[in-house]
């Protein structure tokens, strides 16, 4: 795959800079510099990019401009499409997502500790987990997910996933609520 070759040196890049820093830190700047190369070209250079970087990542992604993984802990299936602006932190999408402009997704509703006033925030402990998005899910603009997404399931533009969403279910609002589930046609073949 050309674009794995072409973004070699900036995979170095970060592999050199996790010597010096932990992984998340070195990553960073790589996945901003990424983002920042538009059209066409950007999304194969970021998949490429992505493909040695990542846990996983599948060559067979779009990954949008202005787009930012947080971690290299994510795994992104095969035919992924994650639209423009997103930001991403510890995450498993499953193959034939489709993530729309805007989306955030957080390690988990309790990613940042706040329980002892006496300690300033940013040392609280942490408790972050990567967020799974079954296969087959839409994911609306502007949503934020805190919280895992099933099969097969759509999350309405603009709603907050603050507790699990079960397989093929239409959720939205703040906090988004199932409002349906997807069934399969009764004249659907099996």
């Amino acid at each position: 795959m050309l674009s794995v070759a072409v973004t070699f040196p900036v995979y170095l890049v970060f592999r050199i800079n996790s010597l010096i820093f932990d992984r998340e830190s070195a990553f960073q700047g790589p996945s901003q510099f990424m983002s920042l190369i538009p059209g066409l070209l950007g999304n194969h250079l970021r998949a490429g990019f992505y493909a040695l970087s990542l846990k996983k990542c599948a060559p067979e992604c779009s990954i949008g401009f202005g787009t930012v993984l947080s971690t290299p802990d994510c795994e992104i299936g095969r035919h992924v499409y994650i639209g423009v602006y997103c930001v991403i932190s510890d995450s498993i999408i499953g193959d034939d997502c489709l993530i729309g402009s805007h989306v955030h997704i957080v390690s988990g509703k309790h990613a940042h500790g706040s329980d002892d006033v006496g300690v300033p925030m940013r040392l609280q402990p942490t408790a972050r987990r990567a967020i799974r998005i079954g296969a087959n899910s839409w994911i609306g603009n502007g949503a934020i997910l805190m919280a895992d997404v099933g099969t097969g399931s759509i999350i309405g533009a603009g709603s907050v996933v603050t507790r699990a969403i079960i397989e093929n279910s239409v959720a939205v609002g703040n906090p988004a609520r199932v409002t349906r589930s997807r069934t399969v046609p009764a004249n659907a073949e099996a």
